[in-house]
């Protein structure tokens, strides 16, 4: 619960924002709003929302009962969107620190990535292997998240 709870307040705090991005190739299905279990109860709570504007994909963040577009912090220009990017294999691979079998498809901004890849897919970590269960899991600046489309 601790950890969960760490999770949210440091994408808040670090996420601060996401701007429109272009659309990333293959990935019109993102859009839809996603929630996690943190207890493991089968109570879904919302997390993530992703929105099409025009060619464009807007990530927002729920927060305190409502979606927020998440600003930049700390930085010159503090208080606007980050830029969302697509999100792809390489950046996959990068993060489980080896070669992936998987074309995922997701969004990404600098503390937080929504990606999809086919259910049950895990990263082969060695010490704490995650495992997706519906194929949509959030990496955060403290790990995975499983998702699930609501």
């Amino acid at each position: 619960m601790k950890k969960l709870l760490l999770v949210a307040l440091s994408v808040l705090a670090f996420l601060a924002g996401c701007h429109q991005s272009p659309t990333p190739t293959g990935s019109d299905g993102l859009v839809g709003i996603y929630g996690a279990d943190p207890k493991n109860d089968g109570n879904v709570v919302p997390m993530l929302k992703v929105e099409r504007n025009g060619d464009a994909y807007v990530l927002y963040e729920f927060s305190k009962g409502e979606w927020r577009q998440p600003k930049k912090a700390w930085t010159g220009d503090a208080g606007q969107p980050q830029e969302v990017r697509p999100f792809l294999k390489a950046d996959l691979e990068k993060l489980v620190r080896h070669p992936v079998d998987v074309e995922p498809e997701g969004l990404q901004t600098k503390g937080i990535a929504l990606i999809h890849v086919p259910a049950g897919w895990s990263d082969g970590g060695r010490n704490k292997p995650f495992t997706t269960k519906s194929g949509y899991f959030a990496m955060t600046l403290l790990g995975p998240i499983d998702l699930q489309r609501m």
